[in-house]
């Protein structure tokens, strides 16, 4: 039975990090694949080393392969440091996820469910999608103080291209979550859980954080995405982070995140587009672009990263997030242009500070080239 409740830990804190987009696959003899994988596992292993989550999220577009022993492989190889740690981990299902045709998406549903860890399940068969869930997160008196949800965001391809060319969010999946944040309040004196929610696809108003460029904005300005094409945009005042790419959610809103301001969602992360990790507060939900961790989809080089989300029990529903990237944990790349390899001084200090100094970090890529090593000859 898989568990349905998590607890804040011992000083009062629950830590989630959240890797997204790996793209990972298996090398079979491709040198360059080869690499980008190492650091891929370097960045993973590092960051669950340093960091001590309480709980690991993969926000989609995790694993792939020709074959669904390869697929399996890869899921092995991106959760193992996790499964080691004996940390709780949760999957959400990206849209390459349904795109493998190669591997079924309820195969690879199944080769996560298999391990004791791993958090993943469907709370209801009939709802759309795979792996739509919630964890309940208690305090010290053992009473549910906050909700984690996982929603599946669908595939590259909606099956209503008129409405959307991605796919969307499905009004059944809106019916349970509110079904299941309606059940808590209930039990709450009539007031809604703080949540927070995982998926891998933006909502639609990913884009009210952002404003259209002004001629002197230009520069920096990236071209929308579909319905928003028409216009550049630059990051509104007040959102942190980096707007890289076009932000690619739905054409088509069905109320989705309406319905979180209503429910009790304080928070919501995505994955999707890779390189960007820009976050701002919207009607009072923080809407939050996780940085891709992988190598082997398109990436942001050595700027890949995880986000890190730490909530305290007596000071909800407020939370803090923190962005963290490859060279934070002092970490020299493979894949990398030789430039970018060397690692500063000032890179070495920041990586001490949080807890992954250069013996740590000689450990970790040690274990990686065994990984490494490995894979190849069992190919």
């Amino acid at each position: 039975m898989k568990k349905r409740t998590l607890r804040f830990n011992e000083n009062g804190k629950f830590k989630i990090l959240v890797i997204t987009d790996l793209h990972e696959k298996q090398a079979n003899g491709d040198k360059e694949t080869e690499k980008k994988t190492y650091d891929a596992l370097l960045l993973v292993e590092a960051s669950v080393k340093a960091l001590s989550p309480d709980l690991v999220v993969y926000d989609g577009d995790n694993a792939f392969g020709p074959a669904e022993e390869n697929v399996r492989k890869t899921i092995e190889d991106i959760t193992r440091v996790v499964r080691e740690q004996g940390i709780p981990f949760a999957v959400v299902m990206g849209n390459h996820e349904h795109d493998d045709r190669e591997c079924d998406i309820e195969k690879v549903f199944d080769m996560y469910a298999r391990y004791d860890d791993c958090l993943i399940r469907n709370d209801d068969k009939n709802v759309s999608g795979y792996g739509n869930y919630y964890i309940a997160l208690k305090g010290k008196s053992n009473k549910t103080k906050a909700l984690l949800f996982f929603i599946d965001s669908g595939a590259s391809r909606s099956n209503n291209q008129v409405i959307s060319a991605y796919d969307w969010v499905k009004d059944d999946q809106i019916e349970w979550f509110e079904k299941v944040t309606d059940s808590f309040r209930e039990k709450n004196g009539g007031e809604y859980l703080p949540a927070l929610v995982f998926q891998h696809m933006p909502v639609t108003e990913i884009y009210e954080l952002l404003k259209e460029a002004s001629k002197t904005d230009n520069i920096n300005a990236i071209r929308g995405h579909s319905m928003f094409s028409e216009k550049h945009y630059v990051l509104r005042s007040g959102v942190k982070g980096s707007l890289l790419e076009a932000p690619c959610p739905p054409d088509f809103n069905n109320g989705q995140f309406a319905s979180w301001k209503t429910h009790g969602v304080k928070g919501a992360f995505f994955g999707h587009d890779h390189k960007n990790d820009f976050e701002g507060e919207l009607d009072g939900v923080l809407l939050a672009q996780c940085k891709g961790a992988g190598f082997n989809g398109y990436s942001d080089g050595i700027k890949t990263g995880v986000k890190l989300i730490t909530i305290e029990e007596n000071n909800l529903p407020d939370f803090n997030t923190k962005d963290f990237y490859f060279r934070d944990f002092c970490l020299k790349s493979k894949s990398a242009p030789k430039l970018n390899q060397a690692i500063t001084e000032e890179e070495k200090n920041r990586a001490k500070k949080i807890g992954a100094g250069v013996a740590a970090v000689t450990a970790a890529a040690a274990t990686i080239g065994t990984v490494i090593k490995k894979i190849t000859k069992d190919k």
